[in-house]
């Protein structure tokens, strides 16, 4: 027996995976089931429909290149316009990205960083409790006069806490 079952089917198919399930049901009929496979997203492949044939063996044998040529070109029409417009995609995503901009940062002058290191050095001894030796740590007001009321504002409140742990 001689038939051109594959001849039909390569001529049918591109480079897709086509799945074919062939099964007996208990009416003696045929039931063939299609699926057209891409490297597309599995997501975006699992939503396209299988094509389902039932019919007896006679009747697939004459209907059915004729029934699935039309459905499975428009599938593979689907998949190479999906993967195009893919591409086309990520190549205008990588056009219009904007290009990094570099934050400008005013270069921090070093007697301001040395004032913020003295701060933190009293807040810590502050959340250690030792209020005298935040005290003495507070930064000079004659060294930073343009933090003059932070300063003294600071110190105020640290005085405050320490008061309030003196029994007199």
């Amino acid at each position: 027996m001689n038939t051109n079952f594959f001849s039909l089917l390569a001529n049918t198919i591109e480079e897709r995976i086509m799945n074919i399930t062939v099964r007996k049901d208990d009416a003696g009929c045929i039931v063939v089931i299609v699926s057209m496979k891409s490297s597309l997203d599995k997501k975006k492949a699992e939503t396209l429909p299988t094509l389902n044939f039932k019919a007896t063996a006679a009747e697939l044998d004459e209907k059915f290149f004729g029934a699935i040529v039309t459905p499975i070109r428009s599938t593979q029409a689907f998949f190479t316009n999906a993967g195009q417009y893919e591409q086309a995609v990520k190549q205008a995503t990588k056009v219009n990205r904007p290009a990094p901009t570099k934050t400008e940062t005013a270069p921090v002058d070093p007697a301001i960083r040395k004032y913020e290191a003295q701060l933190k050095k009293v807040d810590e001894l502050v959340s250690l409790k030792k209020y005298g030796e935040a005290l003495a740590q507070l930064p000079k007001l004659a060294e930073y006069p343009q933090f003059k009321e932070a300063i003294e504002q600071r110190g105020e409140e640290i005085r405050a806490m320490d008061d309030r742990l003196s029994l007199f």
